[in-house]
């Protein structure tokens, strides 16, 4: 299989342009929080290339095709922004840097509202109203959905900044792709669009790259077998704890400080006590490119070695590509919320999950370019069209 990408601007793909020079493309998508990010390293050895001027958006469609049959296999990572541009070498070399662009202006304005019982009795209609707004589609995890909202209240904060922080109160990941509002529990093996998939599988002989294939931190830091949330109970004018248990052993982890309801006692418990589960170690793994992998997915470590099989977490997905020859992913994880021992106990019966083609909607280039054939030009310029 051959790998490509291809960068779409002003309704040309321009990456042609790119490779004549030398390039690497690097495409870092993340489960929730952070933006999803592009680096192009160019080569400039005559130092002739004009670099693109910041805000610069344009589109990246990326794959692998078939070299008998010339069938792609592709995804549309959407549009990104540039954010930040790097010269250095010697030999001269262009980092261009940009962040997705997913969300509008809309979504980025201050504002102050409530939302009581009455109009949002659950979390689900908070969430909803927010994506309605922004017009967007809503992937909310059920156990978010039916929570019940006593009152929130959103000051002089950005819908992004507000669903964030409710986010916090479950242990969710928020993020906003492909013009959807994703609120999904960490730790569950949901990827970034919503969908739940198999485990990504990953065995030495298979795709695990060598001779540097993974790498492990196992976090040696106390373990607690519950978490205990205080709670005011006005009524009786009396201090009440609601607890979480924890998939380990070890002495209780108290919240500190005193929550004013019963609802956002048991809420904190229960996501600090999965935060703890997912704290206990971390996991880096490079393997053979898959246009198809996730952020978000379970990762099934097979036969690599006790300590490191099993099922983990992936919290973002790098595709690296250099040029049309090399292919390659580096996938972040985390313990899920089930905790290491349960998720290596899992992962000697799990399967992994059969790749699907997908076919980007690819946007089609015009007959002939309106745009000079400007050997300096990648065509990321604003203004470098035709007078």
């Amino acid at each position: 299989m051959t790998p490509f990408f291809e960068v779409w601007s002003n309704g040309e793909d321009i990456s042609g342009r790119m490779r004549t020079h030398g390039v690497e493309c690097t495409v870092t998508e993340n489960a929730g929080g952070n933006s999803d990010t592009v680096t192009f390293a160019i080569t400039d050895p005559e130092a002739k290339i004009t670099p693109p001027g910041k805000g610069t958006t344009f589109s990246l469609v990326a794959g692998v095709i078939d070299p008998i049959s010339g069938e792609r296999t592709e995804r549309d990572f959407g549009k990104f922004k540039v954010d930040q541009i790097g010269l250095g070498g010697y030999p001269h070399e262009i980092q261009v840097s940009a962040q997705s662009v997913d969300v509008s202006s809309r979504a980025k304005e201050k504002r102050t509202k409530a939302y009581k019982i009455k109009t949002h009795p659950t979390y689900k209609e908070i969430f909803e109203d927010i994506a309605k707004r922004n017009k967007w589609e809503l992937k909310l995890g059920k156990e978010i959905a039916v929570e019940v909202n006593r009152y929130e209240a959103q000051s002089e904060e950005d819908d992004i900044q507000f669903a964030t922080r409710l986010g916090l109160q479950f242990d969710a990941s928020v993020s906003v792709k492909d013009g959807k509002l994703v609120v999904m529990k960490k730790g569950t093996g949901k990827t970034v669009s919503g969908k739940e998939v198999g485990p990504y599988v990953i065995e030495p002989d298979s795709n695990l790259l060598e001779p540097s294939g993974y790498s492990t931190d196992d976090f040696q830091r106390p373990k607690h077998g519950k978490v205990k949330a205080k709670w005011y109970d006005r009524k009786k004018a009396e201090q009440k704890v609601e607890e979480e248990e924890t998939v380990e052993d070890g002495p209780d982890f108290e919240i500190p400080e005193v929550l004013p309801s019963e609802e956002e006692a048991r809420r904190a418990a229960k996501s600090k006590a999965t935060e703890l589960a997912r704290a206990a170690g971390k996991a880096t793994f490079s393997v053979r490119g898959d246009i198809n992998v996730q952020a978000g997915c379970f990762v099934l470590a097979k036969n690599i070695r006790p300590e490191v099989d099993g099922l983990w977490s992936s919290t973002s997905v790098t595709h690296h590509f250099s040029g049309n020859s090399l292919y390659y992913n580096t996938i972040e994880c985390e313990v899920p919320s089930m905790g290491r021992k349960k998720a290596a106990e899992k992962g000697k019966d799990g399967e992994g999950s059969s790749s699907s083609k997908t076919r980007a909607n690819v946007p089609k280039p015009k007959p002939k370019s309106p745009y000079a054939p400007n050997e300096g030009n990648l065509g990321l310029n604003e203004g470098d069209g035709p007078e």
